[in-house]
């Protein structure tokens, strides 16, 4: 089961670099691997530890808001 999963995903993986092109493939590529070697550079020292904390909640918050599966309520509920 986990092998045709991950074969799914390669086939997803192939679609959406066939859809946006080489070029952009490789800047997107190469932006992403910079922003977390920056990151984990970063993280070793201790001063910014909270701030990559921070970063990493406010990411998966906004990921979450924009799922449309869940319950409009409560959101709601929680942005008051």
């Amino acid at each position: 089961m986990i092998v045709e999963v991950l074969n799914i995903r390669i086939k997803q993986v192939v679609r959406i670099i066939s859809q946006i092109g080489i070029f952009r493939t490789i800047f997107l590529f190469g932006f992403v691997a910079s922003f977390l070697l920056i990151l984990f550079i970063k993280t070793e020292e201790n001063k910014y530890e909270e701030l990559m904390i921070g970063i990493f909640a406010l990411s998966v918050l906004f990921i979450h808001l924009k799922r449309e599966d869940k319950n409009k309520k409560l959101i709601n509920e929680l942005m008051k």
